[in-house]
């Protein structure tokens, strides 16, 4: 059984509709990471006590290194999936499969909460921004640095090449002419190599995903044979309305 890579059909035509109706919880140590992650701090003004928000690129920087060890997370279940398969420990390997269908709609559920923070609070110009918050930024550079290219900017260029290719295409020649029309939009973080598969790059992983997030957006088709991608109406609507 080959690896199954994110988005799979195989994950969730078997377990979509019970991952839909089983409550998925975070755990301490995600919630404590959102916590530190959002970089506020607190003023003690008498009686009341006020939260003020420190930078809200913070916000953003903890969004895609949260999702993205989401993403390992997912990969790792996936990957003894495949072994449990392969070792014919079929329980086991339901389990796993169980286990990633609940975690991709975790995953899912974040990167919409990701989008929506792009809606509320918009990230600022840094050469507008008087002094002290620009300080405040370098403060909390950790976060910034190697912030990768976030999901939705792979939308059009893959909308862009489906197009062009006549509504739909196989996943390696797609994301290879994908690669081409973001040239210059990845940064160098983004052809980095992920830390669970030393082949992939961070682009390509981040491309599959926001596959993911598109099909179940009505971008692209659910129901493609494996391997293709194909293009919707509602797609090519998008692609029109955000020229």
């Amino acid at each position: 059984m080959n690896q199954i890579s994110p988005g799979s059909e195989l994950i969730f035509a078997n377990y979509s509709n019970q991952a839909a109706n089983q409550p998925i919880k975070p755990t301490l140590t995600t919630l404590r990471f959102v916590r530190a992650a959002y970089g506020r701090r607190w003023a003690d003004s008498g009686e009341n006590t006020a939260m003020i928000q420190n930078n809200p690129t913070n916000v953003v920087a903890a969004f895609e290194i949260l999702l993205e060890e989401i993403e390992t997370e997912i990969d790792f279940t996936n990957r003894v999936g495949s072994r449990a398969f392969e070792a014919r420990d079929y329980d086991r390997a339901r389990e796993a499969l169980e286990q990633a269908a609940q975690l991709t709609a975790y995953r899912d559920k974040l990167a919409a909460l990701r989008r929506e923070w792009d809606r509320l609070v918009p990230v600022a110009d840094e050469e507008a921004e008087d002094a002290e918050t620009t300080e405040s930024r370098r403060n909390l550079g950790r976060l910034r640095r190697g912030l990768r290219t976030p999901e939705d900017a792979y939308y059009r260029p893959i909308l862009r090449v489906l197009e062009r290719r006549g509504g739909s295409g196989q996943v390696g020649e797609v994301l290879e002419e994908v690669r081409e029309e973001m040239k210059g939009i990845l940064r160098d973080v983004d052809f980095e190599p992920l830390a669970s598969d030393p082949h992939n790059p961070r682009w390509r992983n981040a491309a599959q995903w926001a596959r993911n997030s598109m099909v179940n957006e009505g971008l692209l088709k659910s129901g493609s044979p494996r391997g293709v991608w194909e293009i919707t109406e509602k797609g090519r609507e998008y692609l029109k309305e955000t020229a």
